[in-house]
């Protein structure tokens, strides 16, 4: 008896360094699990951020691209008619100074014809060449007609072009006006979808947000039941360690039940713990790469909305110093449809309030 009196003290404290070493074994394995965890979560954001970066110049590639493209066809739009208002604006001067020339030379002929008839050379024909009087009025009165005919027929083509050309300058102006209508809806269309997309987003943080929350307090529930039924085992084993009677024969401690822990449970309920908290980080890390990547869509539409308008202001800048570039040369363009471009500033690019770009914005952060 006296040396299983001598020899329970030193079991019990092996058994509690045992217990010991085995916690500090386990509390190493968990940190080692989480520094593993830290390093696969950085570098699966770093892989995110790539990817989102990636997805970003590309975007903006197509965006520039796109862009370049429509000045482009506006510029080669806007070369072609000048072109063709210089070309008719030539014609028309070619066609007035081919009339002038005309009617001048008529004038020089008839002052050549009158002057080499001398006074006595009318008097003869009018005294001796009677008969002919009358067939060289009516002669005369005939080129007069022709003349006149010829001068009509003139008036009448330039009038047929000049309406050909108000239907063509009407034409160009539909066309232009159906092109700033059709971006107008297209930029509409584009801010609705993008404004149903963020509130359906912020429903769903929402419900995420709650469900979470649902998460982290059961969570924390559970760590400090575990915790304290951790605590509780470790007191009754050492209590009733030391508290168990002691037997007066060699056969009672084999029958004697030693209190013991379930290590495989306990071990299980840490892996659990350990797993909600990666689901947990894991849906945070995604729902704010979601807000970010939603940020960053509307911050670039209402970067493409405002440049838009300025993209405007300047062509319709371009085209005015053309105009003013064709009136110094001296070249004028009169009635209707007369205007470069066939837009008469009527209608506009439809802009967005930037407050309520603002107050989406402060939704989404």
């Amino acid at each position: 008896m006296s040396k299983n009196r001598k020899r329970k003290p030193a079991s019990a404290y092996q058994y509690y360094q045992k217990l010991t070493q085995d916690f500090d074994s386990l509390e190493r394995e968990m940190e080692s699990h989480q520094e593993g965890q830290s390093e696969l979560e950085a570098q699966l954001e770093h892989a995110q951020a790539k990817i989102r970066a990636s997805k970003a110049e590309d975007q903006k590639l197509r965006q520039v691209q796109w862009e370049r493209e429509r000045d482009r066809q506006l510029e080669t739009f806007v070369q072609q008619r000048a072109t063709l208002d210089t070309l008719r604006d030539q014609t028309e001067a070619l066609e007035v100074q081919e009339l002038r020339l005309q009617a001048e030379v008529e004038v020089l002929r008839e002052r050549q014809q009158e002057t080499s008839e001398t006074e006595a050379h009318r008097i003869r024909r009018l005294v001796h060449e009677r008969t002919t009087l009358l067939e060289d009025e009516l002669a005369k009165g005939k080129l007069d007609l022709d003349y006149i005919a010829h001068i009509v027929s003139s008036a009448r083509r330039q009038e047929l072009k000049q309406e050909t050309q108000r239907e063509t300058d009407q034409n160009t102006k539909s066309s232009v006006k159906n092109l700033v209508q059709d971006i107008q809806d297209r930029r509409r269309r584009d801010f609705e979808v993008a404004e149903a997309n963020f509130q359906a987003r912020m429903r769903s943080f929402q419900l995420e947000k709650e469900t979470l929350a649902k998460k982290a307090k059961e969570l924390q529930v559970t760590k400090q039941r575990a915790l304290q039924i951790l605590s509780q085992n470790q007191q009754l084993v050492i209590k009733g360690f030391f508290d168990a009677p002691r037997a007066t024969q060699p056969h009672d401690d084999k029958s004697r039940t030693t209190p013991t822990l379930d290590f495989e449970e306990i071990l299980q309920s840490l892996n659990q713990s350990g797993a909600q908290v990666e689901q947990i980080q894991t849906i945070d890390s995604e729902r704010n790469s979601g807000r970010r990547e939603l940020a960053d869509a509307l911050q670039e539409a209402r970067e493409t909305l405002e440049q838009g308008d300025q993209r405007i202001e300047a062509i319709k800048k371009r085209l005015l110093d053309r105009k003013n570039e064709a009136q110094k040369l001296g070249i004028t363009v009169n009635g209707p449809g007369a205007n470069s471009t066939g837009y008469d500033g009527g209608w506009g690019i439809e802009s967005y309030d930037p407050r309520h770009h603002r107050s989406t914005r402060e939704r989404a952060s």
